[in-house]
């Protein structure tokens, strides 16, 4: 699992996550380092499990800002804290989390809080949108989860809730999961979303190569490729490795150079977008960010790439504003 130093920083804060999947292990595969992605936690929650994946004395990569505008609302979010993610009971929109699962998670933080002296309160134990621009934690509530640390139960609570209305416009927590092959050769690890840094990518530094696959866990998308020496290739619509007529973009044997990409936000939901950018074999450092098929919005070029330089790595993100 990937880890890193807490540089002498003490932890005093727990912060709490959501998997945004139901499968706890698509969840934690993207925490290998062999994943690429540079993003871990340090507990994996579920109805009858608390799972360690990585060891208390590192930090783990669960908090940290995304670049740009997204700068964490504490300094040091990653190594002063301990990270919890719970797996979800339900998908997209409300994202819930099943109340076995949040008993859970709140003996882990009662027991965290009770080991290095840290309050047990909303002021040190916070949701994962409370430190960074996130939907995260999705559908878990964190009040109930200091609540019960706390010694309450999992009772309704006593003062009366006025009932909320719905909003109009939801947004859910999109993740883009998608993968290079290398030119000619086998294909490079999925990548999920992108990681805290510039180490979170598809494809290999300095290679070439000839095939894309992107599938999203809500909405749809359809994206399409440019090749060296030839034009735009249509778009696909499916993610499918096995399948590389209709379920790839690109052309075996010939590298790409420019990639295109659209989400399509489900009829009633806010509005979000295609957010990506790449880099080339023959220059140094990420390309100008392009949003979708680059109509909707000035300034974008429409494509992530540049014609007739080998495309030898990218990053995608799925929301309402560039996460870059």
């Amino acid at each position: 699992m990937y880890g890193g130093s807490r540089s002498g920083v003490g932890i005093d804060r727990i912060v709490i996550h959501h998997n945004a999947t139901t499968n706890k292990d698509v969840a934690m595969s993207t925490w290998y380092t062999s994943s690429g992605n540079w993003t871990s936690a340090h507990y994996e929650v579920t109805p009858t499990e608390i799972i360690g994946c990585v060891e208390e004395t590192y930090a783990a990569y669960h908090c940290g800002g995304t670049g740009g505008s997204d700068v964490p609302k504490m300094s040091n979010p990653n190594e002063r804290s301990i990270g919890i993610e719970n797996v979800n009971s339900t998908g997209a929109p409300s994202w819930s989390v099943d109340p076995r699962t949040v008993a859970n998670t709140a003996k882990l933080v009662r027991d965290i809080c009770d080991y290095y002296g840290i309050p047990c309160d909303r002021q040190h134990v916070l949701a994962h949108n409370e430190v960074t621009a996130t939907a995260c934690p999705g559908g878990l509530d964190v009040d109930e989860v200091v609540r019960l640390a706390n010694g309450g139960s999992a009772s309704t609570p006593t003062q009366p809730v006025a009932p909320t209305q719905k909003p109009a416009n939801p947004t859910s927590q999109v993740n883009v999961v998608y993968a290079l092959r290398n030119l000619n050769g086998g294909w490079n690890p999925d990548v999920v979303n992108f990681g805290s840094g510039d180490d979170g990518f598809a494809g290999t530094p300095n290679g070439q190569h000839d095939l894309l696959t992107v599938g999203v866990s809500h909405g749809s998308v359809k994206y399409r490729v440019h090749t060296m020496g030839a034009d735009w290739n249509d778009w696909v619509t499916k993610s499918d490795k096995n399948d590389i007529v209709n379920g790839c973009a690109g052309i075996s044997g010939r590298a790409i150079d420019g990639v295109q990409i659209i989400f399509i936000t489900p009829q009633g939901e806010a509005y979000q977008q295609a957010w990506y950018r790449s880099q080339t074999t023959a220059r140094a450092g990420w390309l100008d960010v392009a949003c979708d098929d680059g109509n909707s919005v000035g300034g974008f070029d429409g494509f992530a790439g540049m014609l007739g330089e080998p495309l030898d790595r990218l990053q995608i993100g799925i929301n309402s504003s560039s996460p870059f």
